[in-house]
């Protein structure tokens, strides 16, 4: 039973994320550049000194990935990472 719990909690974190996915590429999207890029160092700064944030590896996390989620918004043609790290 405790097998299909850590599953659910995987797949639930994994649905969330493609919300935030999702949200983070539509809302900015007809705001100036400029607000746009206040608005996600805005982020970063509460991230890094919030007490609301997680700490450690969660926060580290979290930044990876919104900081890829908005790439796209402070570029007027993003077109992703060249990388091909992940497969």
């Amino acid at each position: 039973m405790a097998d299909a719990a850590l599953m659910d909690t995987c797949k639930d974190f994994v649905i969330a994320l493609g919300r935030a996915e999702k949200t983070l590429t539509t809302v900015g999207k007809d705001l100036p550049k400029e607000e746009r890029k206040r608005q996600v160092e805005e982020f970063f700064r509460w991230l890094d000194t919030s007490p609301e944030a997680p700490q450690g590896l969660v926060r580290d996390i979290a930044r990876e990935l919104v900081g890829q989620l908005t790439a796209f918004l402070m570029y007027d043609e993003f077109k992703g990472s060249t990388s091909n790290y992940i497969v």
